[in-house]
This record gives structure tokens, C-alpha cells and sequence, in this order.
């Protein structure tokens, strides 16, 4: 099942985050990174919004690296090599 962090419990811990954290997360460079990265694995447009949600998941602390995979094979409903 899908990983999902309530909104205010998301917010709470980006309150914690240092300005420099801050920044990386919201910047354009990782927005680019995501979507480049979806394309290349030829995931829906309409789904990388997922991916972008993901990957702050991750950056916030409630998502190891090392379960990014499964996250997106589960989350977007494809094959795991395409999460990996």
C-alpha cells in the first residue's frame, strides 16, 4: 500500500528543515531532475506529480532511499524494475 503522510504531519516536519534543505526540495533543478528522470522511465505525465511526492518523502525523513522503489512500483501501479 502506498505511503501516504498527512498534510499537516508534512508541513510540521518542514518546519524542522534548514533553509538549505528548504531550498533543494522546492528547487527548479530537482523539479527537473524528477520529471527528466520520469520521462526517461516513461512514466504518464499525469503520475509524476507521484514521483515529485515521493522523492520530498524522502527528503523530509518518512521515506528511506532504499524503499524509493517499491514506493513507486506500488504508488503508480508498475512494474518493480520500472521503480527501481
Amino acid at each position: 500500500m502506498p505511503t501516504v503522510i498527512p498534510q499537516q504531519q508534512v508541513l510540521n516536519r518542514w518546519d524542522t528543515l534548514s533553509d538549505a534543505l528548504r531550498e533543494a526540495l522546492v528547487s527548479e533543478n530537482s523539479s527537473h531532475v524528477v520529471w527528466q528522470t520520469s520521462e526517461s522511465e516513461h512514466i504518464a505525465k499525469e503520475k509524476i506529480h507521484d514521483v515529485a511526492r515521493i522523492a520530498a518523502y524522502v527528503f523530509l525523513g518518512f521515506l528511506h532511499p532504499g524503499d524509493v522503489g517499491r514506493e513507486i512500483s506500488e504508488t503508480l501501479d508498475v512494474h518493480p524494475k520500472i521503480g527501481e
